[in-house]
C-alpha cells in the first residue's frame, strides 16, 4: 500500500488490511485479494494526499531553482522581478496538480467509511452535504457520528479547495502572475496571490488580494487541514484491539492584475515538512 509522506496517516495501512480482512470474511473468501473491491478503493487516500505533497515540493523546489538561476537580478523589495509567463506557468502547473489532488483525497475518505460502516456512501464529499453545508442525515443517518468532524473541515477548509478546483477546471486559471523580491537581509520572497472568493460566478468577479491568499500559504495550510482531516475521521475506525496478522505494506490570459505585491518567504522542503508534521499531528 503506497504510504502518504512524512510518516502520517501511516495508521491507514493497518486499517485497510483489517478492512481487507472483513470484506474477506463476509466473501468467504480463503484469503485477500490484491484486486477485491475494499482493496481497491482503499488506495486511492494515501496515495492522492502523497499527490497533494508532491505537488507542494514541486512548487518550492521550481521556485527555489528560479531564484538561483536569476541570483543577482532580484531585487530588494519593494521592487520586484516578474516572472514570465512561461516560469509562472511552472508554480501554477504545481497549484493545479495540487487541487485535484486535493479533490480526490476528499473523496477518497468516504471508501473508508463506506467499508467501515457497510454503508453505501456517495463518490463525492460534496454529496453528502446541503446546501447549507451541513451533513444529510436524512440521507446518510449512518454518518451522524461523524457529522461535527465533516463539518468543520467542510466549512473550514474543504469547499474551498473544491471551489479552487472547479474554478480551474472550468473556468480560468487560479494563479495569474508572479513576482521574485529580496528582503532587506537578503532572502527571497515570492507574491503569487489565489482569488479570495473562488465561487464567484464568473472570473471577472475574482478578487485578489483583499484578503490576499499567497498561493505557497495556501498549499500548506490546505494540506494540513486535509491530513487532519482524514486522520480524524480514519483512526476511529481501527478496530481495538488490532486484529494479529502480520500487516504487509503490498488559457485564455486576462489582463496584469493592479492588486498590492504580498510576497512570502520560500521555505525549504525540510522546514515545510517540519511544520506540517507538527501541525497535522497536532
Amino acid at each position: 500500500m503506497i504510504q502518504p509522506p512524512l510518516g502520517l496517516l501511516t495508521h491507514l495501512i493497518a486499517l485497510r488490511s483489517a478492512l481487507d480482512e472483513q470484506w474477506a470474511a463476509r466473501a468467504n473468501e480463503p484469503m485477500v485479494h490484491l484486486d477485491s473491491p475494499t482493496h481497491v478503493k482503499l488506495e486511492l487516500l494515501p496515495y492522492a494526499v502523497s499527490e497533494m505533497w508532491h505537488a507542494v515540493t514541486s512548487f518550492i523546489g521550481a521556485t527555489h531553482r528560479m531564484a538561483a538561476k536569476l541570483d543577482e537580478d532580484i531585487p530588494i523589495h519593494p521592487e520586484y522581478f516578474f516572472l514570465s509567463d512561461a516560469d509562472r506557468d511552472v508554480l501554477a502547473y504545481s497549484i493545479d496538480a495540487f487541487m485535484n489532488a486535493g479533490r480526490r483525497a476528499q473523496n477518497a475518505v468516504l471508501p473508508y467509511l463506506s467499508s467501515a460502516l457497510r454503508q453505501s456512501l456517495p463518490a463525492r464529499l460534496s454529496d453528502v452535504f446541503t446546501k447549507q453545508g451541513q451533513t444529510d442525515l436524512r440521507k446518510y443517518p449512518v454518518l451522524e457520528i461523524f457529522a461535527p468532524m465533516l463539518e468543520a473541515y467542510w466549512q473550514a477548509d474543504g469547499q474551498r479547495l473544491r471551489a479552487y478546483r472547479v474554478l480551474m477546471e472550468h473556468r480560468t486559471l487560479v494563479a495569474r502572475e508572479a513576482f521574485l523580491a529580496r528582503s532587506d537581509a537578503g532572502t527571497v520572497v515570492l507574491h503569487m496571490l489565489l482569488p479570495s472568493n473562488p465561487d464567484a460566478g464568473s472570473p471577472t468577479e475574482l478578487i485578489y488580494g483583499h484578503p490576499p491568499v499567497h498561493a505557497l500559504l495556501y498549499l500548506e495550510q490546505a494540506f494540513i487541514a486535509l491530513v487532519r482531516f482524514a486522520e480524524s475521521m480514519t483512526r476511529p475506525l481501527l478496530p481495538i484491539p488490532l486484529p494479529p496478522q502480520a500487516y504487509i505494506i503490498v488559457a485564455n490570459r486576462m489582463a496584469p492584475l493592479r492588486t498590492r505585491t504580498v510576497f512570502h518567504p520560500i521555505p525549504s522542503i525540510e522546514e515545510i515538512s517540519a511544520r506540517v508534521k507538527q501541525f497535522a499531528q497536532a
